[in-house]
C-alpha cells in the first residue's frame, strides 16, 4: 500500500472562523486484495474519495460501493472507513475538512454517497491543496477553505445525463458479465453495487436495451450455457455452476424450459461434428 498524507499542522483551529477548514489532502494506492480500514473514532472530518484509477470498493455500514475513475465519494465524521481493490493497482485521492459546518455544508448539496462521472479531482487544484494545507497564514487559510467550497459546489457529472446511463448501463452489463458465476447476481445485487435504486436502472435497461436486468442476466446466462454445451465437454454440473446456479436440477430446467430440451441433449443436437468428418 501507498499512501502520500499531507496534513494540517493544527489540530484544531479556530483563527479565521470559518464554516469548514481544509484538513488533509493525498493519495492512496492499493493493490488486488488490499484492504485499508479506519475506525470512526479517529474520524472528526468529512472525506471526499475520488476515483483516479483501478477499480475498489469503499464500505459504509457493511454496504460496499464499486468506486471507479471519475467516481467520488463522501464519508461524514465519525464514520468507519474501509478502502478494498479489486483490479491490479487502485488509486484514488482524498480531501478532508472539518469545521463547524462542514457535515452541514456537504449534506446540503443532497449529493449521492457515491456520485459517477464526476471527472475526478482536477490536477492543478489537487497541487495547490498540498501546497496550502500546512499554510497557517490567515489569508492562506481563508483561500484554502474557499477552494473547498468551490470543490463541494461542482461535484455533479460533467456528462450530460443521457450519456451518464448509457455509462451506467453499460458498465452494469460489463459487470453482469463478469460475475455470471454469483448464484447472488440479481437486480437486487446490481443496485446494491452501483449505488442506484431498483427502479431507476429497471427504466434505464428498458430505455437503452429493451428489457430489464433480471431478463439480461438471465440472457447472458442462457448464451453462457449455448456456448459451454456446444463447444466443451465439460461437465453439466460444471457448466451449472460457470453459469451461476449452486442447483444441478434448477439448471437442467432453466435449459429445458429456454431451449426445448435437456443439457445433454442440447449438446448431442448441436454439436459440430469434427472437420472432415461425413
Amino acid at each position: 500500500m501507498f499512501n502520500d498524507c499531507y496534513t494540517r499542522n493544527k489540530e484544531v483551529v479556530s483563527s479565521p472562523p470559518l464554516p469548514f477548514y481544509l484538513f488533509s489532502v493525498g493519495e492512496k494506492r492499493l493493490l488486488r486484495g488490499e484492504t485499508a480500514e479506519m475506525g470512526s473514532l479517529k474520524n472528526s472530518f468529512c472525506e471526499l474519495v475520488f476515483g483516479i484509477s483501478g477499480v475498489g470498493e469503499l464500505t459504509l455500514y457493511d454496504k460496499n460501493y464499486l468506486c471507479n475513475p471519475g467516481d467520488v465519494f463522501y464519508y461524514l465524521s465519525g464514520e468507519e472507513h474501509r478502502h478494498h481493490a479489486l483490479s491490479a493497482e487502485w488509486t484514488t485521492r482524498w480531501v478532508c475538512f472539518d469545521g463547524p459546518l462542514a457535515a452541514a455544508t456537504l449534506l446540503a448539496y443532497q449529493y449521492p454517497r457515491l456520485q459517477r462521472g464526476t471527472g475526478g479531482l482536477p490536477e492543478e487544484l489537487y497541487r495547490t491543496l498540498k501546497r496550502a494545507v500546512s499554510d497557517s497564514d490567515y489569508q492562506q487559510v481563508r483561500r484554502t477553505s474557499r477552494l473547498v467550497g468551490t470543490l463541494l459546489a461542482e461535484l455533479y457529472p460533467e456528462n450530460p445525463a443521457g450519456e451518464q446511463s448509457s455509462l451506467l448501463v453499460k458498465q452494469c452489463m460489463e459487470w453482469i458479465q463478469s460475475h455470471l458465476t454469483d448464484p447472488a447476481l440479481d437486480l437486487t445485487l446490481l443496485c446494491d453495487t452501483f449505488g442506484v435504486g431498483k427502479r431507476t436502472l429497471t427504466r434505464l435497461f428498458h430505455e437503452k436495451i429493451g428489457m430489464p436486468p433480471g431478463q439480461y442476466i438471465r440472457s447472458r446466462r442462457l448464451t453462457e450455457a449455448q456456448i459451454l454445451l456446444m463447444g466443451t465437454d465439460l461437465p453439466v454440473r460444471e457448466i451449472a455452476r460457470k453459469c451461476g446456479f449452486s442447483c444441478l436440477s434448477s439448471f437442467i430446467r432453466f435449459i429445458r424450459n429456454d431451449l426445448g430440451s435437456s443439457p445433454l441433449a442440447y449438446r448431442r443436437r448441436n454439436r459440430r461434428a469434427p472437420e472432415g468428418a461425413e
